[in-house]
């Protein structure tokens, strides 16, 4: 409940820390239900304390009022009482019909597969911020048994093509066609607008032959059961095909993050 000189009262959003606060959270989507005009104070202050005990206002937690409505206005701290202040609510204000609404005005992101460069923006906004050992622990439990999705993969590289309307990024493309991984960031790099059949030319395929049978580098890993972090961090360490055979329970063993 609240007063205003305003000459369009319906624009008016109230005032006072609580509503204050409520709006921030909630957004300014209210309706104002107008009770009176008064030409005079005194009117004004009679009307408002009366409505005040009638709806009691500064007791009931169904209103944001701290003290009585008396035409006052302005900073009234000095003539509250916060021993005995009333708790602050906890979701008795929240309309229903605007939890969809509040959810996406607080994290407009909510729900959207974002792409490589919004979450390169956003990664950079975090630079130079210090996380404490709780938040750092917090987040790492968070995190445990998340498995990145096919299109969170693909959202998370910084080139990506589509291959026959499926969208792939270089280690899917790798994967398909025996080319390098190293090989084919190299490429991109050189020409930015490098197309997908100029990426995968068939001269530059390279095949992996052990024993005298002949693999691509996804039937590699299958047939030693590798995986794909260990395979390439394997062949970024120098390392041939053939090596990797020998030292294949070593290269399981790894316990390297990255």
């Amino acid at each position: 409940m609240c007063q205003t000189k305003k000459k369009d009262p319906i624009k008016y959003l109230g005032s006072g820390t609580r509503w204050l606060r409520h709006l921030n959270v909630h957004g300014n989507d209210i309706s104002t239900k107008i009770i009176g005009r008064f030409k005079s104070k005194e009117k004004l202050v009679e009307a408002g304390k009366k409505a005040s005990k009638k709806y009691n206002v500064a007791k009931s937690r169904k209103w944001a009022n701290l003290r009585d409505e008396e035409g006052d206005g302005g900073d009234t701290s000095k003539f509250i009482d916060y021993k005995s202040m009333k708790p602050m609510p906890t979701g008795l204000w929240k309309r229903p019909d605007l939890t969809n609404y509040n959810q996406t005005r607080i994290n407009p992101n909510k729900g959207k597969k974002l792409n490589y460069y919004i979450r390169k923006k956003m990664s950079k906004s975090q630079i130079g911020k210090k996380l404490t050992e709780e938040h750092k622990r917090n987040l790492s439990e968070g995190r445990k048994g998340i498995k990145v999705s096919y299109d969170g993969k693909v959202s998370q590289s910084k080139y990506v093509f589509k291959v026959n309307g499926i969208k792939k990024n270089l280690q899917h493309i790798s994967e398909d066609t025996g080319l390098n991984y190293s090989l084919l960031v190299q490429r991109v790099t050189k020409d930015n607008k490098i197309t997908y059949k100029q990426l995968i030319k068939p001269s530059l395929q390279s095949k992996i032959i052990i024993d005298g049978e002949i693999f691509l580098p996804i039937e590699f890993r299958k047939k030693y059961k590798l995986t794909s972090q260990k395979y390439y961090r394997a062949i970024n360490d120098g390392l041939s095909h053939e090596e990797i055979v020998k030292n294949l329970l070593e290269i399981k063993r790894d316990k390297r993050k990255k």
